[in-house]
């Protein structure tokens, strides 16, 4: 295969710098790691503190400019760890929010994994669709279902 065209450096170029594929991966990884940590805890501080939910949220600027990144991450179907990454944060942030440190109680594993899955879908949707809906709508989306209710929301 001749991918390695596509990038604009020969192989030998490439292999200077990462040791294969799977390393460079995990490398990109690790970067959208850090910043699933930090926008996972300011989104869980925004709504568990009735702030606006945008605030918490990088600006447009930073989706637009990280966009050929998420759309790969996000759409490598298993290959990439992103998404469980971002998913899993967003688990830590809430247990540490509401003091959660036993997670023995299954309803509470049940209640962790609905509202983390559904914050990030709803963001993956939102950059799979090239951003189709302003960031104001979507964090104001991602907030009323999450205090009120995907039901609610449709009545």
């Amino acid at each position: 295969q001749n991918n390695h065209k596509s990038c604009r450096f020969n192989r030998g170029t490439f292999y200077l710098h990462y040791i294969d594929i799977y390393y460079l991966l995990e490398k990109i990884e690790t970067k959208f790691h850090d910043i699933s940590k930090s926008i996972a805890f300011n989104t869980v501080d925004a709504l568990f503190n009735n702030k606006a939910l945008e605030k918490a949220l990088p600006k447009t600027e930073f989706y637009e400019s990280n966009l050929k990144y998420y759309k790969v991450l996000l759409c490598m179907n298993g290959k990439s760890n992103l998404e469980q990454i971002m998913n899993n944060e967003l688990k830590n942030a809430i247990s540490l929010k509401c003091q959660i440190y036993n997670l023995k109680e299954a309803k509470l594993i049940y209640a962790l994994a609905y509202i983390s899955s559904a914050q990030v879908a709803i963001i993956i949707h939102w950059i799979r669709n090239d951003m189709q809906i302003p960031l104001y709508d979507i964090s104001k989306l991602m907030q009323i279902l999450a205090t009120n209710g995907a039901l609610e929301y449709f009545e």
